[in-house]
């Protein structure tokens, strides 16, 4: 009797119908947001190339347990970013005028956890060894990013380099002390409409 009193009771319990699980949408990102995530890769460029408080300003950059992953090594948490910071990220060299890192095209969306983006870079050498005007440098890529919102504002959760295809492997920062890039061969003397390369140049 007790049996059948249950398998009425359930047989009276109103069916509802069954709901997958959705995952969660991510959270809109605001005005505010997109700015301070803009300011973030900005700083990001000035770190790099100043090399600032002992390779501080950059890892100050990136969430506590942030990391980067470069071709010249990978760290995480900030005592090992700035300590990769100042032997150089992309390379070794400090631009002797402070200035050679240009992001730009900086795409950033909203996803679980924060934001990601992506940001091309390209990379010019100004003044070097005095010279007036500057020339491209043979490395460039682009990065891709994942950010966090901290109690200090949005920092790097994640941010790798990720050079071109055309752009020889470059020698670990523990494996040298110090790397350089050889000088750029003079450009050979050309007819019109053949291909030179790419020269920033001073002021005539």
């Amino acid at each position: 009797m007790k049996t059948l009193s249950i398998a009425l009771l359930l047989l009276a319990l109103p069916l509802v119908p069954y709901q997958p699980l959705r995952a969660q949408a991510p959270a809109a990102l605001t005005a505010r947001d997109r700015i301070e995530i803009n300011q973030l890769a900005a700083r990001y460029a000035f770190a790099l190339d100043t090399r600032a408080n002992d390779g501080m300003a950059f890892a100050e950059l990136f969430a506590p347990d942030g990391e980067f992953v470069g071709v010249r090594g990978s760290a995480k948490g900030r005592d090992q970013l700035a300590e990769l910071a100042r032997s150089g990220i992309i390379t070794a060299k400090k631009p002797d005028v402070g200035v050679s890192h240009f992001g730009m095209n900086h795409v950033v969306e909203p996803a679980a956890g924060g934001a990601v983006g992506k940001e091309y870079l390209v990379m010019v050498d100004i003044a070097e060894g005095g010279k007036p005007g500057g020339d491209f440098s043979s490395i460039g890529g682009h990065y891709e990013d994942a950010y966090v919102k901290t109690a200090t504002g949005w920092r790097f959760k994640r941010r790798q380099f990720i050079p071109m295809k055309s752009v020889a492997p470059l020698p670990q920062s523990a494996a040298v002390a110090s790397v350089t890039r050889p000088p750029a061969a003079s450009a050979p003397v050309t007819a019109a409409g053949e291909d030179r390369p790419a020269t920033i140049t001073g002021p005539s």
